[in-house]
């Protein structure tokens, strides 16, 4: 009898979630490469998921950093603290924006925004949470609500839909929000402003830096001023969600100091853990009182987890003695500038956008109307991965294509993957002109 299949196997046992490919079982990884159990490789286009490997792979410091911690204290009870969660809470102080200086420490980032929603709660003494359309701040029942995203927000079942959250449209300066018609930003704003006159009861607004899952959207710098003035004036915190893109990621330690945004709470996931499951909440020393860390304002059992915090200790020395900031600002401009150069040869390019190595290209069926490509991104991502390419399409479409690798690539496997991107974007193409034909 032979041996069954992994990929069967997983078919068979494996309960997924949100699954959109066919079952690839991974065996290894090393750096911006992983092979599955048949050894096919694959280059990664996303850090895996938009961030976790975003030093790469089984950098060999990480590994060090998690061997050693686990031969000598893996857990501890939550009410305690260990050694390498006081030296991360340390470092986070000093390189987070200033007077961000206390942080917890969580499994996930979806837990960390849950938690800050939570806190800002507790501090404020209000109840209600600002967030803005095409937003993702994660899905567990106190997040999915926060999502601007229809396809997940519309998941939340009618008995658990909570009234407490309320939702201003976005200030995409490329696409307006589609059951608005809106793309004047200063009108969310005014929305904003609007809500905190006649609510009075706005504990905090929820926003990203730079929207991840929207197909990385970037507002208008005077929007994140005028949002933080309206918030200071109200009484309202400003929870920055820098989980997809924050150490670097967009060329800038934070997306916020690039934005003009000036949080009271920054949340943090992905990259820190090296590939490990984290999440971060750092806040406003100011804001924290005796009291506050008296009261059980949020608790889970892998909360200041020594593993999680020597791994995010490592990955936070990598990136700033392997200078990826610059690294990422660097290779950020000539991606760039290749995806300008392509969009000379596909008319299917319909903008180009994100900072640092955070970068998204929308594709379009027509560059006037900006019909999204979204049949033809779809097909095309089955291709890339048939090429050894892990990426996909984020945006409300699902149109926009995600460039974000590791930052340690190095520079002939990021001319290959830019070789290879535009094998993506030109299948994408031809898709999007047989289309036109055949209805001509």
């Amino acid at each position: 009898m032979t041996e069954p299949l992994a990929s069967d196997l997983a078919d068979r046992f494996v309960m997924h979630s949100n699954r959109v490919a066919p079952s690839i079982v991974f065996e290894r990884a090393q750096g911006v490469r992983l092979w599955d159990v048949n050894g096919k490789e694959y280059l990664d286009f996303v850090s895996s998921n938009h961030g976790p490997a975003m030093v790469g792979h089984s950098h060999p410091r990480v590994v060090e950093a998690i061997q050693k911690q686990a031969e000598q204290l893996i857990s501890t009870a939550i009410i305690y603290d260990n050694l390498p969660l006081v030296r991360l809470c340390e470092k986070m102080s000093q390189i987070t924006p200033e007077g961000l200086d206390k942080t917890y420490i969580c499994p996930g980032g979806g837990e960390a925004n849950e938690g800050a929603i939570k806190l800002a709660m507790q501090l404020t003494g209000r109840d209600e949470v600002v967030s803005v359309t095409g937003a993702y701040h994660g899905q567990s029942i106190g997040t999915m609500w926060l999502c601007g995203v229809p396809s997940l927000r519309d998941q939340v079942p009618n008995a658990l839909r909570a009234t407490n959250q309320l939702q201003i449209i976005d200030g995409n300066p490329y696409r307006a929000w589609p059951h608005s018609g809106e793309t004047d930003w200063q009108r969310s704003l005014d929305d904003l402003e609007r809500l905190a006159i006649e609510k009075e009861n706005i504990a905090a607004v929820i926003i990203e830096p730079i929207q991840g899952v929207a197909g990385h959207i970037q507002f208008g710098r005077e929007y994140y001023e005028r949002l933080g003035e309206i918030c200071r004036t109200s009484g309202i915190l400003v929870i920055a969600d820098e989980i997809q893109t924050a150490l670097g990621r967009c060329g800038s330690m934070w997306a916020s100091d690039l934005v003009g945004l000036t949080p009271d709470i920054i949340t943090t996931g992905k990259a820190f853990g090296g590939g490990l499951p984290y999440g971060a909440v750092t806040i406003r020393s100011d804001l924290v009182t005796t009291e506050t860390e008296q009261t059980p304002w949020h608790m889970v059992s892998a909360q200041g987890n020594p593993l999680q915090a020597a791994a995010a200790l490592a990955v936070i020395a990598i990136v700033e003695e392997e200078h990826l900031v610059e690294r990422s600002q660097s290779l950020g401009e000539l991606a760039t500038k290749r995806f300008r150069e392509m969009a000379k040869r596909y008319e299917v390019i319909g903008d180009i956008r994100g900072p640092g190595l955070f970068i998204g290209v929308e594709l379009v069926e027509d560059r006037e109307t900006k019909a999204p490509a979204s049949e033809a991104c779809e097909r095309a991502w089955l291709n890339a991965l048939d090429e050894g390419l892990l990426t996909n399409f984020a945006g409300i479409d699902a149109n926009t294509f995600k460039f974000a690798p590791p930052l340690t690539v190095s520079d002939d496997d990021f001319e290959l993957m830019l070789d290879r991107t535009e094998h993506v974007v030109a299948d994408v193409d031809r898709r999007v002109r047989g289309r036109s034909r055949a209805a001509a």
